[in-house]
């Protein structure tokens, strides 16, 4: 696995995985305002051919509007896991990154295979990217980390003068 010593040039592992822990929770945040608007002003709804009424389909939105949300909750094990220098908490965060990495890449397969345009290519690999980069640099804080706790109770030797 490759293991990265900073994050952007500028930024250590730590800050690396603190700015892309919030840049995911405002990423996510903002997808599910995103669902939220377009299910409120949608166009379409179902009518009941008995009784005439129409009615919103609604799923769609709470099925990913509660994914979105869980992917937020899983971003904050990245910013506290690192704030607070916590592998297990990074951990976690790796975990959970395994659906929407897969999810993610079923997206932009599906849409390769439909024929998409190459302009909307860009809609669904770069948060893909993005994703895939955050990743890593917290899997590299998370190795980081665990090489300094062994190394902490390994070498701690008392020496008497």
């Amino acid at each position: 696995m490759v293991e990265l010593d900073g994050c952007c040039y500028f930024f250590g592992l730590r800050c690396g995985c603190i700015l892309g822990g919030l840049w995911l929770i405002i990423y996510n945040a903002l997808l599910i305002y995103l669902m939220y608007y377009e299910m409120k002003y949608s166009q379409r709804s179902t009518i009941d051919l008995i009784t005439g009424e129409h009615e919103k389909e609604t799923t769609g939105f709470w099925v990913l509007g509660t994914t979105f949300l869980l992917m937020d909750l899983i971003s904050l094990f990245l910013v506290f896991g690192a704030i607070l220098r916590h592998h297990i908490s990074l951990f976690i965060f790796l975990l959970g990154q395994i659906i929407p990495i897969s999810v993610e890449s079923f997206y932009l397969l599906t849409a390769i295979i439909y024929g998409i345009e190459t302009e909307s290519i860009i809609i669904y690999l770069l948060p893909l990217l993005i994703l895939v980069y955050i990743d890593v640099v917290a899997y590299s804080y998370w190795t980081d980390l665990k090489s300094s706790k062994k190394l902490t109770a390994v070498s701690q030797i008392n020496i008497f003068y």
